[in-house]
């Protein structure tokens, strides 16, 4: 069994650990605001590719329309 002054000695003070949970806490919320930044940013290419093959699609189509407009 511990002494008192061996259990003092080793006692971690309640706001010690409150700034660590704390501190931990703000770690964890900053990861899944980087991780949710990622993924967005993910999702904004992915939307431009799309958007840059509609666009491809649509003047394809309209092209040779300009084409034999201007050769006329």
């Amino acid at each position: 069994m511990m002494r008192h002054s061996e259990a003092a000695s080793t006692h971690i003070p309640s706001r010690a650990i409150q700034f660590a949970m704390l501190l931990s806490r703000k770690a964890r919320l900053g990861r899944q605001r980087r991780e949710r930044t990622l993924e967005q940013r993910l999702i904004g290419s992915q939307l431009f590719h799309v958007l840059c093959q509609i666009t491809i699609g649509w003047l394809n189509t309209q092209l040779p329309d300009a084409v034999t407009t201007i050769q006329s």
